[in-house]
């Protein structure tokens, strides 16, 4: 088994096995670093990444199922490492990843036999069952402390006007206009103010048994019970239309966020792992 640098003469071969976007970094000539496995002619793992402070970041890490458990993996790491250590610049490389599906779980597992320590990452993500949130009491008694609507009863000039709104804040903040998102609107919820969309909290179907929290917004509201009234008519909703073992994912990014949910769904387990090599 060899590795070898990955580049646009050879990508074709490595191409399922690096994420989209690293993929399309290497054919725009962008920096980025990416190294394959070849054994016996064929590509069979590929990892990449870049640096960034002092640090190497895995960006995308993977090895297709059938050539598994002959040690891919840890040729590829073993080689990174020997040239990251080779740049006095770098002292560390680091993984971040949310456990999503079962190759995460490997991945975790993997990383920490190779000697990778894990430390809780900035801004994790959480996960939490419907089931454990209905059986809340707060979810059943605790009325919202005004108007919330989901987005279903709403036009879609409405979401429209919210995409151009936020774009003009923060300029664009996914990769489509909100109104071609594939939002769950019986469970995204807003409130209204002029005619418009307010504050709002926006779920996306995952996959058969995952719900996103893809984005909230408290608006013009200074109240802490506007977001948490927007949750409980989200919730709601959801816990009628999904079933138990359906998960919610939320990604808090503020201090005040992350209280809410950890008062909100004390049942959140975090998936987002942050794993790190000491390279001297």
């Amino acid at each position: 088994m060899e590795t070898t640098i990955i580049d646009k003469g050879n990508i074709r071969y490595f191409e399922k096995m690096l994420l989209p976007e690293v993929t399309q970094m290497l054919l725009d000539g962008k920096a980025i670093f990416a190294l394959g496995a070849v054994e016996d002619g064929t590509a069979c793992g590929a990892l990449a990444g870049g640096p960034r402070e002092g640090r190497f970041y895995i960006r995308s890490f993977f090895v297709p199922q059938d050539s598994r458990k002959r040690g891919v993996g840890t040729v590829l790491l073993e080689e990174l490492v020997r040239i990251a250590a080779l740049q006095e610049e770098l002292h560390e490389l680091r993984c971040e990843f949310t456990i999503s599906c079962e190759d995460h779980r490997l991945l975790a597992d993997f990383l920490k036999k190779r000697g990778f320590a894990f430390e809780q990452p900035e801004n994790a993500i959480v996960s939490v069952p419907l089931a454990s949130l209905a059986k809340l009491s707060y979810y059943k008694e605790t009325e919202p402390v005004c108007r919330v609507y989901r987005l279903s009863e709403l036009p879609d000039s409405a979401l429209r006007m919210l995409d151009r709104r936020l774009i003009a804040e923060a300029g664009p903040l996914f990769e489509r206009s909100i109104d071609k998102m594939p939002l769950d609107l019986d469970c995204s919820t807003a409130t209204m103010k002029n005619n418009e969309i307010d504050a709002c909290l926006l779920l996306q179907k995952r996959g058969d048994s995952r719900l996103e929290l893809s984005y909230a917004n408290a608006g013009t509201s200074e109240d802490a019970g506007v977001f948490s009234s927007l949750l409980i008519t989200a919730y709601r909703s959801a816990i009628k239309k999904y079933p138990q073992n359906t998960v919610v994912q939320i990604q808090p990014v503020t201090p005040l966020s992350a209280a809410l949910v950890s008062r909100l769904a004390p049942d959140a387990q975090s998936l987002s792992r942050c794993a790190l090599l000491p390279l001297h």
